[in-house]
């Protein structure tokens, strides 16, 4: 039954979120501690450049899944980004290694201190209120991997 209800409430935020803007991404849900956050993904050089950029909001369970063809450091920015993020940086485990809270608007790099195979962006206030921290682990990624 649970799982009917993730697919349905898929379904209807895919149709009908403002917040969701690219549609060539993928979409579902991640969860981390219990908590979902519906995503949409940035793998294509031109979707992990623009990110969140330029929206004006963004669901309060919603965030998008920067998926990298290699691990690497991940900097992140907040140019154009109109919204509180908090950036995730993953590893290839699915466990998150660090946290950076983000200003909007500014062009100060965020980066990972470890490489990292994904970035989660998520509303500021999602991840505190949450209490979501480094050695979490994600569940789901691999549900958007080949």
């Amino acid at each position: 039954m649970k799982v009917l209800i993730l697919i349905v409430y898929s379904i209807l935020l895919t149709f009908l979120s403002p917040s969701i803007g690219n549609s060539n991404s993928q979409h579902g849900f991640l969860e981390i501690q219990g908590w979902s956050v519906f995503v949409e993904t940035a793998r294509t050089p031109k979707e992990l450049k623009n990110g969140l950029m330029h929206r004006k909001s963004l669901g309060p369970n919603s965030g998008m899944l920067f998926i990298y063809r290699r691990p690497k450091i991940a900097c992140m920015w907040m140019k154009n980004t109109h919204i509180p993020l908090s950036v995730l940086f993953i590893d290839r485990n699915f466990v998150i290694t660090s946290i950076e809270h983000m200003s909007p608007n500014t062009e100060t790099p965020y980066c990972s201190d470890k490489l990292v195979g994904y970035s989660l962006e998520v509303n500021q206030s999602w991840v505190k209120s949450k209490n979501i921290t480094p050695n979490n682990k994600v569940r789901g990624i691999d549900f958007f991997l080949p």
